[in-house]
C-alpha cells in the first residue's frame, strides 16, 4: 500500500501573514530544508460576476480577479509543502510509504506549533486527511469484505465501484463535533510513476466541524491529532 498524500491543516484568518512573516521561521526551515515559494491561493476566485450585467440566455459578463498569491514552503527532495493560504495552513507529503507517516506527523506538530507561536496565531478549526492507494487484490479484497459483502446486483471483484460514509459525532474533550470521513474509489488510476494502475483509493477525512466559536490550544491539537491517527490507523491494508 502507497499512502499518496497525507495532510495536517489548521484553518483560520490568515490574512495577515506575508511573505517576509514565513521568511523569518528560521528553525523549520532549516531544520526541514524548506525552501520559501509563492502559488496561487486555493480559494482565489478566477471569475469577478457582476449580476446586473447578463447577457441573453442568462449568460453572465465576468472579469478576470487578479490572482492572490501565498507564501509556500517546501522540500522538493522529500516532497513536502507548507502553505499558507488566507485562510488555512496546510503541512502535506505526497507519494510516500506509510511506514513514514510517524515522522511526517511529528514534523507537522512541530512546525504547526513554531508558527503557532512565532506567528501568534488561532486556530479555529483542524483536520487530518490524506489518500493511501492499493494494488493488491487479494489484501483489497480480504480488507473489504470485513465491510460490506458481495450479492446479486454487487460484486466485490467489480471493475469500478465507490462508496462513502461520513460519522459525525460529539467530542467532550474538545467540545466540538467531529467530522469522520472515508471513501472508497476502485477503478483504473494514473499512478505517481505515471502508470495505469487497477487498484482502490482510500481517501480519509478526520475534521473539527466549521463555523463555531473556538480557539484550539496546543493541549486541543494534541488531543485531536491522537485520535485522529487513530481513526487513520483503522483503513490502512496490511499486506
Amino acid at each position: 500500500m502507497i499512502e499518496a498524500l497525507r495532510q495536517f491543516v489548521v484553518f483560520g484568518n490568515f490574512n495577515s501573514v506575508s511573505f517576509e512573516d514565513v521568511s523569518k521561521l528560521e528553525k523549520i526551515k532549516n531544520k526541514f530544508s524548506l525552501q520559501i515559494n509563492a502559488t496561487q491561493d486555493l480559494n482565489s476566485p478566477q471569475i469577478n460576476i457582476n449580476p446586473n450585467n447578463v447577457l441573453k440566455g442568462g449568460v453572465f459578463i465576468g472579469a478576470p480577479m487578479p490572482i492572490v498569491t501565498r507564501p509556500i514552503l517546501k522540500n522538493e527532495k522529500e516532497r513536502v509543502n507548507v502553505f499558507f493560504g488566507t485562510s488555512r495552513i496546510h503541512i502535506e507529503q505526497l507519494d510516500f510509504e506509510d511506514n513514514t507517516y510517524k515522522d511526517f506527523n511529528s514534523m507537522a506538530l512541530e512546525i504547526i506549533y513554531e508558527i503557532q507561536d512565532k506567528l501568534n496565531l488561532k486556530f479555529n478549526r483542524l483536520a487530518l486527511n490524506g489518500h493511501f492507494f492499493n494494488t493488491e487484490k487479494e489484501s483489497v479484497n480480504s480488507a473489504l469484505k470485513k465491510l460490506i459483502h458481495s450479492s446479486d446486483n454487487f460484486d466485490l471483484q467489480s471493475d469500478e465501484w465507490r462508496f462513502r460514509i461520513v460519522n459525525k459525532e460529539e467530542n467532550e474533550k474538545l467540545k466540538c463535533r467531529l467530522n469522520k470521513i472515508i471513501d472508497y474509489n476502485r477503478g483504473k488510476f494514473i499512478s505517481s510513476k505515471n502508470v495505469e494502475e487497477d487498484g482502490l483509493i482510500i481517501s480519509y477525512d478526520f475534521n473539527t466541524q466549521p463555523g463555531i466559536e473556538k480557539i484550539f490550544t496546543k493541549e486541543d491539537i494534541e488531543f485531536f491529532n491522537s485520535i485522529g491517527s487513530e481513526y487513520r490507523e483503522k483503513y490502512l491494508i496490511k499486506e
